[in-house]
């Protein structure tokens, strides 16, 4: 299947069941929110953070609650009208197009949203990132570990997954310029198949 077509299914799959998957997801990263806001304050002092596919807000609501300045962008509708309802400014925007200014962000986080993109868009994908982000801005990315792409169908629809190891993904950010800082392996996925790979680093 072309991958036009894919993203199309996988657009619909989080239109047609977002509060399935919010109530599903209901649990946030506590941890890793807390470490990524430290990166932030740390390194910058500066407030404001790209969430990339929001995903009804969850996250981002906590980070605004930490005091900090939040963007969503979502490649969902439905997801992005959650999103609002909750008090977080949030434009629909495919992930591979966002229409931002460079040196714009302090943190961009990126969670369990790239693993949806084919893996020779990544490359692309985190150069634009780079320009996004100022200089030491963080970056937060979750993908799920393995090898390959598939399109996975269950009885709610079709998504496309992209799987990296980790020193495959060290190398891309590596080459658009970001320092690896920190690389764990986090529980599995609902499918009980594959783990998350719970990335930070740092724009050089």
């Amino acid at each position: 299947m072309e991958y036009d077509k894919a993203k199309k299914l996988t657009q619909e799959f989080y239109d047609n069941f977002a509060e399935t998957y919010i109530t599903r997801s209901a649990e946030k990263p506590e941890k890793t929110i807390a470490e990524f806001s430290t990166l932030l304050n740390g390194a910058l002092g500066i407030k404001d953070i790209l969430d990339i596919g929001c995903a009804g807000g969850s996250c981002a609501v906590t980070f605004l609650n930490r005091g900090f300045r939040v963007l969503g962008v979502d490649f969902s509708y439905c997801m992005c009208k959650i999103t609002n309802s909750r008090g977080v400014q949030v434009i629909q925007a495919d992930l591979e197009n966002l229409p931002f200014l460079a040196w714009w962000f302090a943190g961009i986080w990126a969670r369990k949203s790239l693993l949806h993109l084919p893996k020779n868009s990544i490359p692309v994908v985190l150069k634009n990132f780079h320009k996004l982000l100022r200089e030491n801005g963080v970056l937060y990315l979750e993908l799920k570990e393995g090898s390959g792409e598939e399109l996975k169908t269950t009885k709610e629809g079709t998504t496309f997954f992209s799987y990296w190891e980790t020193e495959e993904i060290k190398l891309v950010l590596t080459e658009a310029n970001f320092e690896t800082i920190k690389v764990t392996r986090g529980k599995f996925d609902r499918f009980k198949e594959r783990r998350f790979l719970k990335i930070f680093a740092v724009r050089r």
